[in-house]
């Protein structure tokens, strides 16, 4: 059975963040038209090497993520990451259990 999307914002309140090790799908990201103020740089991974992350709200949700939609503010372009992330997710799992 495939689970469906429902637009609950788990994916976007997730405290791992998004983050990239890799500077070439960041540079897609900012081609495809994602601005690259949402980003920041830290220091991070298994390495402590540099990393982009997607800024966070002081709440700890995603930069783009909206209420009022409710959902992503940029959704049709979007990381890669955040496109890989489907309902079939273990964080969607766990909290359509409840």
């Amino acid at each position: 059975m495939q689970l469906k999307c429902n637009r609950c914002g788990k994916c976007c309140t997730n405290p791992t963040g998004l983050r990239y090790l890799d500077i070439e799908l960041f540079k897609e990201d900012c081609d495809k038209g994602i601005p690259p103020q949402m980003y920041e740089l830290r220091i991070g991974g298994p390495d402590d090497k540099l990393i982009f992350w997607m800024k966070r709200k002081p709440n700890g949700e995603c930069i783009a993520y909206r209420h009022d939609i409710p959902g992503c503010s940029i959704y049709n372009i979007r990381p890669k990451e955040c496109r890989d992330f489907t309902p079939e997710h273990q964080i969607c799992r766990r909290f359509n259990a409840n």
